[in-house]
């Protein structure tokens, strides 16, 4: 189960950049479901402001030694983002929310 939250107006952008950013975005909610607790809905929420376009996922860590985020593939989701002028930032310690955070200025694709 997902909890989605959406503020504030997200233009209309490139399709190329739209489909990226919904690829990493999917990427992203599918490995926190996968690797953590299903006690509470996943947490997504969607901001857009000042063509400042920025998603925060959050879920319960699993119970293990490794957190959730350690076996994503980092340096490629990074390339990706960076690619398209976005920042990622991570948070995941066994037994607290795994937590991730993008952020993509729009400057240039809004179509």
């Amino acid at each position: 189960q997902i909890d989605f939250q959406e503020y504030g107006h997200v233009p209309a952008i490139d399709k190329e950049i739209e489909l990226t950013i919904y690829r990493i975005v999917q990427e992203l909610v599918q490995h926190i479901i996968q690797k953590t607790k299903r006690e509470r809905p996943l947490l997504v929420q969607l901001s857009c402001i000042n063509d400042l376009l920025s998603f925060s996922i959050e879920g319960e860590d699993a119970e293990s030694t490794a957190p959730a985020v350690n076996t994503l593939n980092t340096e490629q989701l990074r390339e990706k983002i960076s690619a398209i002028k976005g920042n990622l930032e991570l948070q995941s310690e066994p037994g607290k929310p795994a937590y991730a955070y993008l952020e993509f200025d729009l400057k240039g694709f809004i179509a």
